[in-house]
């Protein structure tokens, strides 16, 4: 009978040692790393041509004359008015082809225009004493609306990789491992 005590308390041991290992739930902390859209400021230089609309449908021309006495010469010009309908100033120019019995001639005239203003702009050349006094004629015409380059602020947003703890849950054998050191307090 003695053979069977140790048997029966290796078994009795066995299962004491199996009730007392038990699998539990445990928390714990890990760190983590996500990707997140972050807003940046950027300064970007921006490259506009103004905008501008004609005030009326006309184009005039106008012929003043000179003075021999003074040795000044008569002058022709062609003048036409536009609105600058852009948030920014800038010069703008007229080109223009004046043509008369005495032949044709270009002319070229520039005005600095604020933003939101309208103007006359202007574009004139001397001509002789005795020339272009008859007939005369706007064959053609151009305005120019200048090209402007500045800084503006712009958001933009990139992807910046971040870290952050999160608690996870894991399982934990009591037998094994100290449970307790995971669990919060």
């Amino acid at each position: 009978m003695m053979k069977i005590a140790p048997s029966i308390f290796l078994i009795f041991l066995a299962l004491a040692l199996a009730g007392c290992c038990e699998t539990v739930q445990v928390e714990y902390d890990q760190t983590e790393t996500y990707l997140e859209n972050e807003p940046y400021t950027q300064e970007e230089d921006v490259t506009e041509t103004l905008t501008y609309e004609r005030v009326g449908n006309t184009i005039s021309w106008q012929r003043r004359s000179g003075a021999l006495l003074f040795n000044t010469l008569p002058q022709i010009s062609a003048t036409i008015i536009i609105k600058n309908t852009s948030q920014h100033d800038g010069d703008f120019s007229l080109n223009a082809i004046i043509s008369s019995d005495d032949g044709r001639i270009s002319v070229f005239g520039k005005r600095h225009i604020a933003a939101g203003q309208t103007a006359e702009l202007s574009a004139s050349s001397e001509v002789g004493h005795d020339t272009y006094k008859y007939n005369i004629d706007i064959e053609s015409f151009e305005i120019i609306a200048p090209e402007i380059t500045y800084t503006k602020s712009v958001t933009k947003t990139r992807e910046v990789s971040k870290e952050r703890i999160v608690t996870k849950q894991r399982d934990c054998k009591t037998c094994e491992e100290d449970c307790d050191q995971f669990r919060k307090l």
